[in-house]
């Protein structure tokens, strides 16, 4: 439970801090995947990993995920929802990204969560995962 709500504060953070709500309302409106106000998550991703900032950077990977699949109406984006939430909620959808979705969380947890040290090899593995994750190809 305490895992949860940490994960939702910190994405929830993260999005407050880098996401203006009007862009965020009109990029899910319009189908943008955008997170910061003239680029698109991904590339905010890499740009966080470039500058060595990689949990940043995972946060963005994760935020992206869940507006990729939001667009396609996937699963609704919520700030309280954990990854365990989403996953969820596409095994219940029986979103065909589900088991990619969940192999993602998974590997995203223990990157940000656990006692490993992240780095930048990890990002680029990550990104991989959130690519297949979101539906697109790495």
């Amino acid at each position: 439970m305490l895992l949860a709500l940490t994960l939702a504060a910190i994405v929830v953070g993260f999005l407050a801090r880098n996401v203006p709500q009007r862009a965020v309302s009109r990029r899910l409106a319009g189908g943008g995947l955008a997170i910061g106000r003239d680029s698109d998550g991904w590339a905010d991703a890499r740009a966080l990993a470039a500058e060595n900032r990689i949990v940043d950077a995972l946060h963005a990977l994760f935020a992206s995920v869940v507006l990729a699949l939001s667009r396609t109406r996937q699963l609704d984006p919520h700030p309280a929802k954990t990854a365990g939430d989403y996953t969820r909620e596409l095994q219940h959808r029986r979103s065909a990204q589900a088991e990619r979705f969940e192999e993602f969380a998974r590997r995203y947890e223990r990157a940000v969560y656990g006692s490993i040290d992240v780095d930048r090899s990890i990002f680029d593995a990550l990104e991989s995962s959130a690519r297949e994750a979101a539906g697109m190809r790495s």
